[in-house]
């Protein structure tokens, strides 16, 4: 894939490179002393991965068991995409001036294809004009303006709530608690207001830190049945037993009165609901009203979402009263946000989570949050203001790059080496990499070899603690490998990471040599083998058309196939290994199994994918020696259903209606590049 960039990026990172960087003075001598190591310095967070408490988790499965809920999984999946997928509400004058574009245009184009002038017609004439006109415009503003509405939260909706977002929503909150409670240790908060509660995950969140110092919660959420549940999930899925907490509040509506203020005041995946920025920033004030200490808020890790967090933050941050406050975190500042000022990227974070035991099996998985946090007042003399990492950092063999937010309000690109940098803060910007066994590792999982045995953990909680120098050697277990016996010898052609769990090839790996841009040319094609790999699943069938099809209705909605698939754009068997890097026709009968294949789609499979083989062989003949070459897949793709939800395809279902046989996203080959020191070349 090809992008393209903007020369001045270039110039204002390089204009970076001067900044001088040092260890904040007061933490030096607790590195000297070694009270903590340059990896564990208190900028760090230590919340890798939340799990729900084991208490809350009882009383959701209690709830979900009672209520029959394994009926709604699919509808909470689609729920959970739904809310991914918001984009704002538009304003009224927004959608009027559109609108009125659009009349513009159609006006017109209409009656520019009239045989009379518009002055020659009868008003009857005009009048079904323009009733066909508006009728145009429309339909045109239905398929290019969102259509926002907000979600009446019943009873299976809450459920399906619960399901989706109880874990993720749970696990971003710990994170963010932890920002208050990392910077403050003796912070000990009375009164907690949770606007837009839900399913009550403030709460649990809130919970994890000060539980024996809260003694007032209130919470409000216009949902009845969602506040019955949040209540129900506190009490353990009993009925008529007393609430676990004293002082417990639940309202409907945002109280009016701004007497009572709150030590911590929450917003978390709330705002959506308003209808328009008017709404929305009253709503803010009114919260900000209430703060006694800390006003959070919280929405998805989306461009949509960051909107609404900056939107709040700008106006909080810049408002002319008298209760002053100043960004807490992430942000080290409180000017506009660079990030998105320079780049337009949206400022969220990455959170791991354990999901609900429920319908199966715990999975890791991650979601993406944008958050900010306020403290009322003026910000402190010697708040150290430490910049804040906005990408991981690149790590390389004797310098790193870390890319910063500081308190300048700038981003700020600094290479840290030995030769410039002490070696603390040295150690600090690389500092080791540290892998958690649960949610680290991907499946289906390779072998790991490390010193010459089986890698293991090295550290007491488990995690596995990898230094700089470390080589770990990664294989495939599932190797397949393609190519023909002799004489009792086996001649491999190329070797296929092939994953049974899937029946999906990862990446094959063969050897392309110069001579491979000639080959012998074939009277016929010949047929795709199975080679006794695929179990029972017949994939001449799979890779049919009418099961295409089929799998595109089922997937993403009836007739949805007629959008995507013709008679000239359908997948394809795409080969990793190409059958023209190989030169005999033997061998090229030999690419032509299953395992060296994987759903391309036409278009693809015969334009930019044809052209980059076609340029690798060019290139490689040039050269004296063959080349190793990796071809894989990676991800797997997506297409929007009926309702402009994106859904991943898979081209089949086992019998245990497990899905297999991916669509991959991306196809891609790695092969080392041919100079003085060894490196190697994505295409």
């Amino acid at each position: 894939m090809l992008r393209k960039i903007k020369l001045s990026y270039y110039y204002s990172v390089y204009a970076n490179f001067s900044t001088k960087v040092e260890i904040d003075a007061r933490l030096r001598d607790n590195f000297e002393s070694k009270e903590y190591k340059p990896r564990d310095h208190p900028g760090r967070t230590k919340v890798k991965i939340a799990t729900i408490p084991p208490d809350i988790q009882k009383g959701i499965k209690v709830i979900l068991e009672d209520t029959g809920a394994k009926s709604l999984i699919q509808e909470s999946e689609d729920l959970y995409n739904y809310l991914r997928s918001r984009k704002l509400p538009p304003e009224e004058g927004e959608f009027n001036e559109k609108a009125a574009n659009i009349y513009k245009t159609m006006s017109h184009k209409f009656y520019s294809q009239l045989s009379k002038d518009r002055s020659e017609l009868s008003q009857e004439e005009i009048d079904t004009c323009e009733k066909k006109i508006q009728t145009s415009v429309f339909n045109v503003l239905k398929k290019n303006v969102y259509s926002w509405a907000n979600i009446s939260y019943d009873k299976p909706t809450c459920l399906q709530y619960l399901i989706a977002r109880a874990a993720p929503e749970y696990a971003i909150l710990v994170r963010i608690f932890d920002e208050i409670h990392r910077k403050i240790p003796n912070y000990k908060p009375r009164s907690f207001f949770d606007f837009g509660s839900g399913v009550g995950t403030g709460t649990w969140a809130i919970n994890t830190y000060w539980k024996e110092h809260i003694f007032e919660y209130f919470c409000v959420d216009t949902s009845v049945h969602m506040n019955d549940l949040s209540r129900l999930i506190l009490c353990e899925g009993k009925d008529n037993v007393p609430l676990p907490f004293k002082a417990y509040f639940q309202r409907q509506f945002l109280p009016a009165s701004t007497d009572l203020k709150y030590n911590i005041v929450l917003s978390a995946f709330s705002l959506f609901e308003m209808p328009n920025m008017k709404t929305r920033l009253e709503t803010i004030q009114k919260l900000w009203n209430k703060t006694e200490d800390f006003l959070i808020i919280v929405e998805q890790g989306t461009n949509a979402g960051f909107k609404i967090v900056n939107e709040a933050r700008e106006f909080v941050l810049n408002s002319n009263n008298e209760q002053k406050g100043y960004a807490f975190a992430p942000c080290p500042n409180d000017s506009v946000c660079p990030r998105y000022l320079e780049h337009e990227t949206p400022c969220n974070f990455l959170m791991k989570y354990e999901t609900l035991k429920f319908p199966s099996k715990v999975e890791i998985q991650a979601d993406l949050y944008t958050y900010i946090i306020i403290r009322k007042g003026e910000r402190p003399t010697d708040d150290p203001q430490w910049p804040r990492i906005v990408r991981a950092p690149i790590v390389r063999s004797r310098h790193t790059v870390c890319r910063l937010c500081t308190s300048q309000g700038e981003l700020k690109e600094i290479i840290f080496s030995k030769g410039k940098f002490d070696t603390t803060t040295y150690r600090c910007a690389r500092s080791n990499c540290t892998l958690i066994l649960n949610t680290d590792f991907g499946e289906p999982s390779p072998v790991y070899i490390k010193n010459g045995t089986y890698l293991t953990p090295n550290t007491p909680t488990g995690a596995i603690l990898l230094s700089r120098s470390d080589i770990v050697l990664v294989g495939c277990p599932g190797n397949k490998k393609i190519g023909y016996y002799i004489r009792n010898v086996f001649h491999t052609l190329y070797t296929a990471c092939f994953s049974r769990q899937l029946l999906s090839t990862l990446y094959v790996h063969h050897e392309l040599r110069p001579w491979s841009n000639f080959m012998q040319n074939s009277s016929s094609r010949p047929n795709f083998i199975e080679g006794g790999v695929f179990d029972k699943v017949q994939m001449s069938k799979v890779y049919a058309v009418q099961n295409q099809k089929s799998r595109l209705n089922q997937i993403l909605g009836d007739n949805m196939d007629q959008q995507y698939i013709t008679r000239t754009q359908f997948l394809n068997r795409g080969h990793l290994a190409a059958r023209a890097d190989f030169v005999m026709r033997a061998t090229q009968k030999a690419s032509f199994h299953y395992i060296n294949a994987a759903p391309q789609w036409m278009r693809g499979n015969a334009g930019d994918w044809a052209a980059l083989e076609d340029a690798l062989r060019r290139r490689i003949s040039s050269y004296e020696t063959g080349v190793q070459v990796y071809t894989g897949t990676h991800n797997v793709a997506t297409l929007a259903d009926k309702d402009g939800h994106l859904q991943e395809l898979f081209l089949h279902v086992d019998s245990n209606n497990n899905r297999i046989i991916p669509v991959p996203m991306y196809f891609y080959k790695i092969r080392p590049a041919l100079t003085p020191a060894p490196s190697y070349r994505v295409a």
